[in-house]
């Protein structure tokens, strides 16, 4: 009967809280005014970006200027940059001029079922 009685009462209690808690938590608070979120501001050591589409474009299109150029990488290894649709073109190219040769190494062979 008394543990009953305890958990009743400790229940109790844990509601009792958690309304408080609940209470404190969702009360209104006045928010801070223009002035201070101004100087909030300010004090930003980086500056807002007033049109991120802008910049993204940008950024996009100097990407993109870059996937189209041919530069050097390390020209002393010999490493260079071409653009991406010429590498694509080369990897098809390399990929097709190695597919006969593996077909030939297999054309004596059986295939299993």
């Amino acid at each position: 009967m008394a543990l009953i009685l305890g958990s009743l009462l400790f229940g109790a209690l844990m509601f009792l809280g958690l309304a408080a808690l609940f209470h404190v938590f969702s009360a209104e608070r006045p928010s801070p005014p223009a002035e201070v979120w101004k100087n909030a501001i300010l004090r930003l050591k980086a500056p807002l970006e007033i049109d991120s589409g802008e910049t993204y474009r940008r950024y996009r299109d100097q990407k993109e200027e870059e996937l189209q150029r041919y530069r050097w990488i390390d020209p002393a290894s010999g490493s260079v940059q071409i653009p991406i649709e010429r590498a694509m073109r080369l990897l098809v190219e390399r990929s097709q001029a190695a597919a006969p040769e593996s077909q030939a190494g297999n054309a004596g062979k059986e295939r299993e079922p």
